[in-house]
C-alpha cells in the first residue's frame, strides 16, 4: 500500500514538473508571438503601438501593460492600463485558432478631430496583405471583449467631453461581419449591434443612457451633461447618403444654452419621439415622426430635398404637422419655466386639433406657403405672473418702461398724468398713420398678422438677414408693457402669450390708447402728449395730418435726433412720409389737399384716385429710405 502511494506521488510530481516546463516554454513562445502580432497589426493598420511590458499571467492569458495606440504624428487614440489576451492553450498546441478574447482594465478611446475638421482615425492607412487569406487566423471568432472602467472621449479641438462606463461586454465576428457591445453604468444601459449584409444594419437599445459625451458635436448650445436617452430602433445604410431609420424613444433633462433662446439656461427639456424616415438621392422623407411633450402629441410627415442653386445648396421643404387632439393646458405646463421667466404662473385652457402645412423652396423664397386647417376650442390664458396684471389696465395704472443699461422710467397711464391723451382727443389721422406704418389690420386680427409674418419671412430669406419684423401693435404693446428689449426666442414666446392675454381682456380701442401713450417717440419723449409738444409745440389734439404721418414714421427710429419742427429739415425722410400719406389717403384718413401740401405729385395723386382701392401700396423698410441731407 505504501509503495503504491509513493509511486502515485512520484508520478504526480513528475506530471506537475512536465506541465510547468511545458507551460513555461509555451509562455515564452506566446510572449514572442504577442510581440510579433502587435508589430504586424501596427504595420498593417498604419499605427504605432507602444506598451510597457508583456507578461505571461497563466496558462490562458498574456498581459500587456500600458498599451498605447496612435496614428503616426498624433497623440494616442487608444490607451489601456492592462490588456489581457486570452487564449486556448490546447488549441494553440494543436495548430487551431487560439485567441479567444480580450479583457482590459482602465481603457480609454479618444475620438479626436483637429481645427481643420480632420479626424485622427481617418489618417489610418490599411495595407493589404496578399498572403493574409492563405494563413490561418489566430483568432477563434467570435472574439469576446470585456472592459472594466472604459472611458470614451470626444475631443474636437476647442471642446471635449468624456464618458466613463463601468463595464463593457461584447463580441466581434469580423469574418461574419457582426459586432455587438453592451454597456452598463449604474442605471444606464446601452446595447449596440451592427452587421453587414446587403446594407449596414445598426441596432440600438438604450435605457436612461447619458448623452454628455456628445456635447462637442452639438456645441455648448445643447447641454448634454444631464440628458438621458431611452430608445430602441435600427438604422439601415447603404452609404452615408442612403439610409432608413426606425426608432422609438425619449430624451429627458436636456438643457439649452443660447443667447438667441434665452439669457439663462433653459433646462428640464423632455420629449418623446418616434421616427420612421429614409434618405436617398439628396432627399430625406419623413414617413412618420411623432413628438410628445407634456403628454400631448404632434405627428410630422413630409420631405426635404437639397439642390444646388444660384446661391449654393438651398433646401426645398414640404412638411405637415398634425395635432390629433391637444389639451392646451398640458402643453403650456410643459414649457420650461426658465424659457418664460416673467410668467411663473403661466396657465391656459382649451384644446386644438388640425393640421399645419409648411412649404418653401429656399432657392425661391416667394414660394413660401403655410397655414393651419383645424379648430381651436375654448382657448384662454388663465394665468401669467404677479408682474403681468392685465386686469389693472382697464383703469389708471403705473407703467415701468425698461431702458437700456437696466434703467427704468415710470409713466402713469391715466388722467392723473398731465401728458396722458385719451383716445377721444387723439386725431383720427394719427391713429390712421400709425396703423399704416405699423399694423394695418390691427382692428381685425386677433393679435397676430399672418400676412405680415409671411412677407417678413420672405424678405428676410431673400436678404439672407433680418431686414423686416412682423410684430403687430398688440405684440409691441405686450413687449413695451412687460418685457425687456432682449432679442431671444424665449422673449418672443412670452410676447406671444401676453399678446393673447391682452387681446382676450382688453378691447382694441383701449389697447391703441395705451400704446400711443407709452411708446417712446424720441430721446426721453414718452407718449403722444409729450411728442406733440416736443416736436411741434402743440397739444396732440391739434396735430395736422402731415405731422401725424411724420410721428408715425419715426416709431421704428424713436431715438434719432429729429429736432424741433422736423418737417423743415427731413429732406431724405420726406419720401417715406409721403408714402405713409398715400396709404392714409387709400384708408380715407386724408384728402387730396393734404397730399398736395405734402408735395405728392399731381401724377401720383391722379394714379391714386384712379387705382383700385385693393391695390397694395408697398412701404419700404426705413433702412432703405434715403437719408440724404438729414442731420
Amino acid at each position: 500500500m505504501k509503495r503504491r502511494i509513493l509511486v502515485s506521488l512520484t508520478a504526480a510530481c513528475v506530471t506537475a514538473l512536465i506541465c510547468v516546463i511545458v507551460g513555461k516554454g509555451a509562455a515564452a513562445i506566446l510572449d514572442e508571438r504577442v510581440r510579433t502580432a502587435i508589430e504586424k497589426v501596427a504595420v498593417r493598420y498604419g499605427v504605432e503601438c507602444r506598451y510597457d511590458a508583456v507578461s505571461f499571467v497563466s496558462l490562458t492569458g498574456v498581459s500587456i501593460a500600458g498599451l498605447r495606440v496612435s496614428v503616426p504624428g498624433c497623440p494616442s487614440f487608444l490607451r489601456a492600463a492592462d490588456v489581457k489576451v486570452l487564449f486556448d492553450l490546447r488549441a494553440y498546441m494543436t495548430g487551431k485558432p487560439y485567441v479567444t478574447g480580450i479583457d482590459a482594465d482602465e481603457a480609454e478611446l479618444i475620438l479626436r478631430r483637429d481645427a481643420q475638421g480632420i479626424w485622427d482615425l481617418t489618417r489610418l492607412s490599411i495595407r493589404e496583405d496578399s498572403a493574409a487569406g492563405k494563413r490561418a487566423s489566430t483568432i477563434a471568432w467570435p472574439l469576446s471583449i470585456e472592459v472594466d472602467e472604459f472611458a470614451m472621449t470626444l475631443d474636437l479641438s476647442q471642446d471635449s467631453a468624456t464618458k466613463t462606463i463601468e463595464t463593457v461586454e461584447g463580441t466581434m465576428d469580423l469574418p461574419g461581419k457582426k459586432v455587438q457591445f453592451h454597456l452598463e453604468n449604474g442605471d444606464e444601459r446601452l446595447t449596440l449591434s451592427a452587421r453587414r449584409e446587403s446594407v449596414y444594419r445598426v441596432e440600438i437599445d438604450a435605457e436612461s443612457f447619458g448623452l454628455g459625451v456628445l456635447a462637442p458635436l452639438v456645441g455648448r448650445i445643447l447641454d448634454m451633461a444631464s440628458a438621458k436617452l431611452t430608445a430602441t430602433g435600427g438604422l439601415d445604410a447603404a452609404n452615408p447618403r442612403e439610409w432608413t431609420v426606425v426608432v422609438d424613444g425619449s430624451i429627458a433633462d436636456l438643457t439649452v444654452h443660447h443667447d438667441l433662446l434665452a439669457r439663462q439656461a433653459t433646462d428640464g427639456i423632455a420629449f418623446g419621439f418616434t421616427l420612421d424616415a429614409a434618405a436617398a438621392n439628396g432627399e430625406m422623407k419623413i414617413h412618420r415622426a411623432e413628438f410628445s411633450v407634456g403628454g400631448e402629441t404632434a405627428v410630422v410627415s413630409g420631405l426635404a430635398r437639397s439642390a444646388s442653386g444660384s446661391s449654393g445648396m438651398k433646401p426645398e421643404i414640404d412638411i405637415r404637422v398634425s395635432f390629433p387632439h391637444v389639451q392646451i393646458d398640458r402643453l403650456v405646463r410643459s414649457i420650461p419655466r426658465s424659457l418664460v421667466p416673467h410668467l411663473p404662473n403661466l396657465a391656459a385652457d382649451g384644446s386644438l386639433h388640425g393640421e399645419f402645412h409648411f412649404y418653401c423652396d429656399f432657392e425661391n423664397p416667394r414660394t413660401l406657403e403655410y397655414g393651419f386647417n383645424g379648430d381651436v376650442d375654448s382657448f384662454a390664458i388663465t394665468g401669467l405672473g404677479p408682474d403681468v396684471n392685465i386686469d389693472s389696465m382697464a383703469g389708471t395704472f403705473l407703467h415701468c418702461a425698461r431702458l437700456p443699461e437696466g434703467k427704468t422710467k415710470e409713466i402713469r397711464v391715466g388722467p392723473e398724468n398731465k401728458d396722458f391723451v385719451p383716445l377721444k382727443n387723439i386725431p383720427g389721422a394719427l391713429v390712421g398713420a400709425v396703423l399704416c406704418a405699423e399694423d394695418g389690420s390691427f382692428f381685425s386680427h386677433n393679435g397676430f398678422s399672418g400676412k405680415h409674418l409671411h412677407d417678413a419671412i420672405v424678405e428676410n430669406l431673400e436678404a439672407g438677414r433680418v431686414v423686416r419684423g412682423a410684430s403687430t401693435i398688440s405684440m409691441q404693446l405686450a413687449k413695451n408693457l412687460f418685457l425687456s428689449r432682449e432679442r431671444t426666442l424665449g422673449r418672443k414666446v412670452e410676447e406671444a402669450l401676453i399678446t393673447l392675454a391682452l387681446e382676450q381682456k382688453l378691447d382694441k380701442k383701449r389697447m391703441i390708447e395705451i400704446y400711443l401713450n407709452i411708446i417712446e417717440w424720441g430721446p426721453d419723449v414718452w407718449g403722444i402728449g409729450q411728442a406733440a409738444q416736443y416736436y411741434f409745440d402743440k397739444p396732440a389734439s391739434a396735430l395736422d395730418p402731415i405731422e401725424c404721418a411724420f410721428l408715425a414714421s419715426i416709431i421704428a427710429r424713436p431715438t434719432k435726433k429729429w429736432g424741433k419742427q422736423p418737417l423743415n429739415h427731413i429732406q431724405g425722410w420726406w419720401a417715406y412720409v409721403r408714402l405713409l400719406l398715400t396709404k392714409m389717403y387709400r384708408r380715407g384718413d386724408v384728402d387730396t389737399a393734404v397730399l398736395v401740401k405734402a408735395g405728392v405729385s399731381d401724377t401720383e395723386i391722379m394714379a391714386l384716385v384712379a387705382a383700385d382701392s385693393a391695390t397694395e401700396i408697398l412701404l419700404p423698410p426705413p433702412d432703405e429710405v434715403s437719408w440724404t441731407g438729414y442731420q
